[in-house]
């Protein structure tokens, strides 16, 4: 006799720690490639298989994994992880005289 796993619909809401939704939070089945993202109010919606673990990821946050039970709604806060404290944007190629490039060129000074 062969077994089957129950699918369900899980549901729920990604927050950060003050509340406020995260819009394009991953959600994914962990070892399957079944996942979604949440939408712009952080809400999410995903059928998986009952007993499954579900692995919440985004961008700064620290990874968050539930175990579905016989729970359908599911509320996840994220904790802050990593924080970005700084961007540096780097130009590399070919040096040119400005008149032989097919392009504009905006120089911008200190």
């Amino acid at each position: 006799m062969i077994g089957f796993s129950q699918q369900k619909t899980v549901s729920g809401n990604v927050t950060e720690e003050n509340g406020l939704p995260l819009p394009g939070a991953t959600v994914i089945e962990q070892g399957t490639n079944n996942g979604t993202t949440t939408d712009f109010d952080g809400n999410f919606n995903i059928s998986v298989q009952d007993g499954s673990t579900l692995l919440f990821s985004y961008v700064g946050y620290a990874n968050q994994e539930l175990v579905v039970d016989e729970s359908k709604n599911f509320d996840i806060q994220m904790q802050v992880d990593n924080q970005l404290s700084e961007v540096v944007v780097t130009a590399l190629g070919p040096v040119k005289e400005n008149r032989a490039l097919g392009y504009s060129i905006q120089t911008v000074g200190g």
